[in-house]
């Protein structure tokens, strides 16, 4: 009996083992290479590391643990933290149909350029999950993915190319769970409401968001008497074209439990559906919450009623007890918010920005809301927080986002009791004195913005050197904005700590001193806004050595956004700026964008522009007003993903670098105020981009380079040159005046040549006509006698043969 065990664990051992001993099959190996060098960009470099005879451990493929076979293929782009992490090609590579034994496959978030989805995918019969979502993939759905008898998750949407003509195909996916068709066009496929809400006996999640949807496209009648029998839970019937009352069978779905019909034009009540516990109904055109109906949904957990309602918050809300998700934002809600919030002692996330509310928030609004975790405010101007010093709540926050209300005290005290807080948002709140002491002491917050108040002090208390602790990896700051506070003294050398900052806005404050020199260890710094300031410091002659005030700040390969203008900072320009390689890419992109929105002002083409999330390619340089000197460096020119760069108002000499017109994407150049001499490169007309161009009150001499561009600029984009000449300028160059009359004589000499040709062509003509005639008269006497007896018929005059 002994014995059977041993040989039974020798074999478990040996099955469970065999990938791991032998690596994975070799056909099955080949076919991923084949995948790999088919027609694909890989710019992420993933599918670089797919090498050595074990597939099993390339990554985004997983093998089973017991027969090696390759069993998972995981490739979605990872959006949106990795710049270029797509892949790209023309067409999905047939060798992925050899892999018969695939049950999961990914590629979402990648481009197939508007290719069709395979055939093939259809013979891959072990498939349970197939995402091809966001794919950039057009074309017909083909009906053979109907083939998959083990699919439960099918995700092809946002693929907005992509057509159903015929939904019966999905009758057979009899295993079917979740079917995602978001923004796939399938108005055309015959009895797809009833395929998909009745025939399909397993679906339990349907998304057909952005799917140009109406009341139209549906048999009421039919689904009104047979969608009781749907096991449908979820569904999404968001951004579609659904106005006024919501399709009458949805309340007839007894099985339905979350429902999203955010981004339609619905204006009348919600029925009651009693299995309802998550309704989304934002951007639709109710005016009221009388109009939504959903103070009677008493057994409701998450509710989105961002809108444009007017009115008050009425305090019957309170009495949804079971409410966790409550999302107000984006109303036009005004006066106070009622105390029965604080009776739902189950809240978990509370939104209420971005409303005209008015009137004290006060700890009686918190009274039970004891799990609580976000809290978010923002732009209730009037909004007033009056919370006693010595509150302390029954929450533990992870996110309080309070921006543009009123706070008008000290850093509130009873944030330090808040742990957990990961994102602290309090810009613009007339918060004022020092920073305090606990601040730094905050284990987990990666958000602060402090901005537009009236801090004072110096930073000393914000070290986010001291915050980090032993085996706590999510402790580093990542985004800090203290913009136009009244901060003094010098930059600790302690920021440089928080190697995973990515964006830091010390601008409009009074900080003095140098540049911490320690900065270029900040590698994953995206934008550093240290504007306005009274920072000051030398740059020494070996200006790619590290140590200087500025030439430190070459390390930072990820910088995207560097604004040091309005200082006293002094010295040359580093070389090493090359070294900015964020800065010499064309498609430099802030990934991060969507995560943190913060919002950024930089004077750009002319204006007082605001960047938020949707601009995603804001790369600038600002140097501009400070007392910087010598000549521009030519490495500056390696820049070629800058789209703005200031240097005004600073001592440059020499002449502006001849390869200026190598910065391709260059759409605002400032350099006036300067004492740069010579002639402007002829290069700078090759700059297609540029729309803000500013050259004034330098010493620049010689005609303005041609060019469609550089002529259509204002005057004043010259001034105070007084060597310049030439187009938009009204001073003429030397030699201007021969050419102009040059070329009027030759004008007139060439329409002189043309009446000549004239007068020669016609008279050649009418000779040449009249000779023919006279020669055909004087060979033909029976014309000739026709013509005379036609001229005595018209006269009356005898003529004489």
């Amino acid at each position: 009996m002994t014995s059977l065990w041993n040989v039974g664990f020798f074999l478990l051992f040996v099955f469970s083992t065999t990938n791991l001993c032998f690596g994975c099959f070799e056909h099955e190996r080949q076919a991923l290479l084949r995948f790999k060098h088919s027609r694909l960009s890989d710019p992420s470099n993933r599918l670089s590391f797919w090498n050595g005879n074990n597939c099993c451990q390339w990554p985004g493929v997983g093998c089973n643990n017991a027969t090696g076979h390759v069993i998972r293929l995981d490739l979605p782009s990872q959006l949106p933290f990795s710049l270029g992490s797509y892949i790209e090609g023309n067409e999905l590579n047939s060798s992925l149909s050899e892999l018969t034994h695939l049950s999961y496959l990914d590629l979402s978030r990648n481009n197939f350029s508007g290719s069709p989805v395979p055939e093939f995918v259809g013979t891959l019969t072990r498939l349970r999950y197939l995402n091809l979502s966001s794919a950039q993939f057009s074309g017909v759905v083909p009906h053979q993915i109907g083939n998959l008898p083990s699919l439960r998750v099918l995700d092809i949407g946002r693929n907005s190319e992509l057509i159903v003509d015929d939904i019966t195909w999905v009758a057979r996916l009899l295993s079917l769970e979740i079917l995602d068709l978001s923004g796939v066009n399938i108005t055309g496929a015959r009895d797809f409401d009833k395929v998909l809400f009745h025939v399909v006996p397993s679906l339990q999640e349907l998304r057909l968001a952005g799917c140009k949807l109406s009341v139209s496209h549906f048999d009421q009648t039919h689904l009104h008497t047979n969608i009781t029998h749907s096991t449908i839970q979820n569904l999404d019937l968001s951004s579609n074209l659904f106005e006024g009352h919501i399709p009458f069978f949805l309340q007839n779905m007894t099985s339905l439990r979350v429902l999203d019909l955010s981004w339609n034009q619905l204006n009348s009540s919600i029925p009651v559906m009693n299995n309802l516990v998550e309704l989304k109904l934002a951007g639709n055109a109710f005016s009221s919450f009388q109009d939504t109906g959903v103070w009677r949904f008493c057994e409701i957990k998450r509710l989105d009623l961002s809108n444009l309602l007017n009115g008050t918050v009425p305090s019957s809300l309170g009495n949804i007890s079971e409410l966790r998700f409550f999302d107000l934002s984006s109303n036009l809600l005004q006066g106070p918010l009622p105390d029965s919030i604080g009776e739902l002692s189950k809240l978990d996330y509370l939104d209420i920005s971005n409303n005209f509310l008015s009137g004290a928030v006060t700890e009686s609004h918190f009274a039970k809301t004891s799990m609580l975790t976000y809290l978010d405010a923002t732009s209730n101007h009037l909004l007033h927080f009056k919370i006693p010093p010595d509150w302390e709540p029954l929450f533990q926050l992870t996110d309080l986002r309070l921006t543009s209300c009123k706070i008008e005290t000290q850093f509130p005290p009873w944030i330090q009791t808040q742990k957990h807080l990961f994102a602290l948002y309090l810009s613009n709140t007339s918060i004022y004195g020092p920073l305090p002491d606990w601040l730094q002491k905050l284990p987990v917050i990666k958000r602060l913005d402090l901005s537009n108040n009236f801090l004072t002090g110096p930073l000393t208390n914000l070290q986010p050197n001291q915050r980090t602790k032993p085996g706590n990896d999510s402790s580093d700051i990542r985004l800090l904005l203290l913009k136009n506070n009244f901060f003094n003294g010098s930059i600790p050398d302690s920021f440089c700590n928080a190697t995973d900052l990515w964006f830091l806005d010390l601008s409009e404050n009074m900080l003095s001193g140098n540049i911490p020199e320690c900065f270029g260890n900040l590698q994953e710094l995206y934008a550093m806004i240290l504007s306005s300031n009274h920072l000051s410091g030398a740059i020494p002659s070996s200006l790619g050595k590290l140590g200087s005030s500025l030439s430190c700040l070459c390390q930072g390969s990820a910088l995207q956004i560097m604004d040091l203008g309005e200082n006293s900072l002094t010295g040359r320009m580093p070389r090493c700026f090359k070294n900015l390689s964020q800065m010499t890419r064309n498609d430099s992109k802030f990934t991060f964008w969507e995560i943190f929105e913060p919002a950024i002002k930089q004077a750009i083409k002319g204006n007082s522009l605001e960047y938020t999330k949707t601009m995603n390619y804001l790369v600038t340089m600002d140097l501009s007003s400070n007392n910087l000197g010598g000549e521009i460096p030519q490495e500056l020119t390696f820049l070629k993903g800058l789209l703005s760069l200031n240097l005004s108002n600073n001592h440059f000499t020499g002449r502006i670098p001849n390869r200026i017109g190598d910065m391709k994407s260059l759409e605002s150049l400032d350099l006036k105020g300067n004492n740069l001499s010579g002639m402007i490169p002829q290069s700078i007309s090759h700059l297609n981009f540029l729309a803000v161009l500013n050259l004034s009150h330098n010493n620049l001499s010689g005609r303005i380079p041609t060019g469609t561009q550089l002529h259509s600029f204002n005057p004043s984009t010259y001034a105070g040159n007084n060597q310049l000449c030439g187009s938009p300028l009204p001073t003429r160059c030397s030699g201007d005046e021969r050419i102009e009359t040059d070329g009027t004589e030759k004008q007139e000499d060439e329409e002189d040549a043309n009446k000549w040709i004239w007068i020669y062509s016609t008279t050649s003509g009418f000779t040449t006509g009249l000779l023919v005639i006279l020669g055909i008269l004087a060979l033909s006497r029976k014309l000739r006698l026709s013509i005379y007896n036609f001229v005595e018929f018209c006269t009356g005059i005898k003529m004489e043969s």
